[in-house]
């Protein structure tokens, strides 16, 4: 195993903060009966909203792990908070990108 390096954390955070929000934009517009939504700003804010649980229930499992296990994936609270900053950046990122485009979309499907 590799190890934690530091140099790509900020990039890993901010990267599967873009992923995992693409990944649940597309899986509320794969199900809209399960997930429904009026328009393309309620998607995106249930999108933000849940990977926003999603990333604090993460770095709480790594305390937890820290903590309970003897692991040291948490180099104190500056970390932890930097960690769930770019990674609700990257997912904000998407869901403006993600936003933009299906506004666009919808405006080149006008008749």
């Amino acid at each position: 195993m590799i190890g934690h390096k530091v140099e790509f954390d900020p990039l890993f955070h901010f990267s599967g903060g873009v992923a995992g929000a693409f990944a649940l934009w597309r899986a509320f517009e794969a199900f809209p009966a399960m997930f429904p939504y009026r328009t393309v700003r309620h998607r995106g804010t249930l999108t933000i909203g849940v990977m926003l649980i999603a990333v604090l229930l993460w770095e709480f499992a790594e305390f937890t792990s820290d903590r309970f296990l003897g692991t040291h994936t948490q180099h104190g609270s500056l970390d932890t908070w930097t960690d769930v900053v770019l990674d609700m950046t990257g997912a904000i990122t998407a869901m403006v990108v993600a936003w933009i485009i299906t506004l666009r979309k919808q405006s080149s499907i006008r008749i």
